[in-house]
């Protein structure tokens, strides 16, 4: 992306060189670089701060480009020992992209900076619970008019309605909570099949996407092999070998795309399981007869007339191929990149692990993301609770 960079603003050249200098003394273990980021990075803040009230650098690309580099440090650093510096710059990130509109991003550069802000903007919102604008259909189509959408940005149209589904079912919990007035049951029991509907059609959506992706791809997606184990991790000795079998792919924009499917496939299929057992009481609370068709005008529901979720109940088998993906994505080939996009997927795995009780497997996986930190993630170091609190995963 720096090839492509029109001008280098004070803003973009400290936060870049705040991001480079922390990744230069990690490599090359030197913590005086590690220390020197930190003063790159203040400078970029304070040099974004500038930015974003001069009228002629507050909408230019390089400024977006720079809070995404600061973001960015964030990740690998996590200077203030919190989350909290992270979340304030998504925040901020996201109100410009949005203000600047769906159709600012045609040129190389500024293409590239939707992309990149595209996934971390989703995975945001899965973790705030909210509604995310890139789910305007605008916002799938307007930024790709000049420009062929990659497998992975097209599985990203299917990912950015997930959230919004589940922001609007948490909305519906919470109202009472609110000091709104109580739905009465068959309006939330109306509400509640209408989410479940939107799940099954963007399970469909996603299962056919797979299937074209076998289609297409000239061989097999991934493939099995023996583990040769994660450097880093030593919990074999005390587990035994928990996965074996280690998959292998043709290269990481193939695995990052496998990572996000089963991801999301985690998510969803755990909220739809959580939404058929709200369901159960919502109907009790409603005092509805089965297979009575109507009371009072009002359509009745009989909880046998849902689908059933069939293999959907196995949310650790996504888990555990995520779990078997890792290995693959910490290959020192990819310099720092399988790592990174190891992280969403992982947390998503750990959470479901921990909810299925596959105890042996979670321990594996709370290891393997201390193997993916030391790798120059600190971010996930200082999180506010537990690996295993849901932050993904609804309920």
């Amino acid at each position: 992306m720096i090839a492509t960079v029109p001008e280098f603003t004070p803003a973009l050249e400290a936060s870049i060189m705040s991001v480079s200098t922390a990744k230069l003394g990690r490599l090359n273990g030197n913590p005086l670089l590690v220390r020197e980021s930190l003063k790159f990075y203040i400078q970029g803040l304070w040099e974004l701060q500038k930015a974003l009230w001069h009228p002629r650098l507050m909408y230019k690309n390089e400024t977006l480009a720079a809070c995404l580099s600061l973001i960015m440090y964030e990740v690998v650093e996590c200077p203030g020992k919190s989350i909290d510096g992270w979340a304030s710059h998504m925040r901020g990130c996201a109100k410009m992209f949005e203000l600047k509109g769906p159709t600012a991003y045609d040129s190389d550069f500024g293409h590239q900076l939707f992309l990149s802000f595209r996934v971390i903007e989703i995975q945001q919102a899965f973790a705030e619970r909210r509604r995310t604008f890139l789910a305007g259909q605008e916002w799938i189509s307007l930024p790709f008019k000049t420009c062929a959408k990659s497998k992975f940005q097209q599985l990203l149209d299917l990912v950015v309605q997930v959230p919004n589904i589940i922001a609007d079912g948490y909305q519906m919990l919470q109202a009472p909570l609110e000091g709104s007035t109580p739905l009465d049951p068959s309006v939330m029991l109306a509400f509640v099949l209408g989410l479940v509907d939107r799940c099954w059609k963007v399970d469909a959506q996603l299962g056919d996407f797979y299937a074209c992706l076998e289609r297409e791809s000239l061989g097999p997606i991934y493939w099995p092999e023996l583990s040769t184990g994660i450097k880093g991790l030593d919990t074999e000795t005390e587990l035994g070998q928990v996965f074996p079998v280690a998959f292998q792919y043709l290269d990481m924009r193939m695995a990052h795309i496998c990572l996000l499917y089963w991801a999301t496939n985690c998510i969803l299929w755990s909220g739809m399981a959580y939404t058929y057992q709200l369901l159960f009481g919502i109907a009790a609370t409603a005092s509805l007869k089965s297979g009575a068709s109507s009371v009072g005008g009002k359509p009745q529901f009989d909880i046998t007339d849902l689908p059933p979720l069939e293999h959907r109940k196995d949310v650790a088998s996504q888990a555990k191929n995520i779990c078997q993906s890792v290995e693959y994505c910490l290959l020192d080939e990819h310099r720092g990149l399988g790592a990174r996009a190891a992280v969403f997927p992982l947390k998503v795995a750990i959470e479901t692990l921990h909810d299925a009780h596959c105890d042996r497997e979670l321990l594996w996986a709370q290891a393997a993301m201390s193997a993916v930190n030391q790798t120059g993630v600190q971010l996930m170091k200082h999180l506010p609770v537990s690996l295993t609190d849901h932050a993904f995963l609804p309920g």
